[in-house]
């Protein structure tokens, strides 16, 4: 029996674009907030106390071995406050592993929020890329999605870790409702 080639194409030109976009989008997500974490503080924010204690509680729960918990018993005075029941903690996971392994605190809130700036883009990359065909398009809608003032606002003035999250995904949302209602 004959055996076939199986040739696969590869498109230099466009692989490099790509991977120059995603350079791109990984020198925004990092340099956006490098300067605020050189400083070794973390200035401001509505709600800083809550989520800095979410996930300091958090990782104390994964340092003793403990996936789950459905009362926070490290922080708030070691109460017990049964708040993981409705502020979930699957979007904290990534900030509390951070902060396990680099020891600096502010670093890896800092860090977690570059890693959710690079989950932003690609998303919104993705979703305007799917919705318009174009990659120049998509390119210049992340740029303007990733640099809003009212995410900017919302990272850094009031620390709203859900809202940033949802703002993450927001497009994907539009991108999900164009196809099922508008593309038929």
């Amino acid at each position: 029996m004959k055996s076939k080639k199986i040739s696969i194409d590869f498109d230099w030109k466009k692989n490099v674009k790509l991977f120059g976009i995603l350079s791109f989008y990984i020198f925004i997500s990092i340099f956006s907030l490098f300067f605020l974490r050189k400083t070794g503080y973390i200035f401001r924010g509505d709600d800083l106390h809550f989520h800095i204690d979410r996930i300091e509680n958090l990782a104390h729960l994964l340092k003793h071995h403990s996936l789950f918990s459905f009362i926070t018993t490290y922080s708030y005075n070691n109460v017990g406050i049964a708040m993981d029941q409705f502020y979930p903690n699957l979007f904290i996971y990534p900030f509390a592993v951070l902060r396990l392994v680099i020891k600096n605190p502010v670093s890896a809130i800092y860090d977690g929020l570059m890693i959710l700036n690079l989950m932003t883009c690609l998303v919104a990359h993705y979703s305007y890329m799917k919705f318009s065909g174009s990659t120049f398009k998509a390119f210049i809608f992340t740029n303007f999605y990733f640099f809003s003032t009212y995410r900017f606002i919302d990272m850094l003035t009031r620390f709203d870790l859900g809202e940033l999250l949802a703002i993450a995904f927001v497009p994907l949302a539009f991108l999900g409702f164009y196809e099922v209602f508008l593309q038929m």
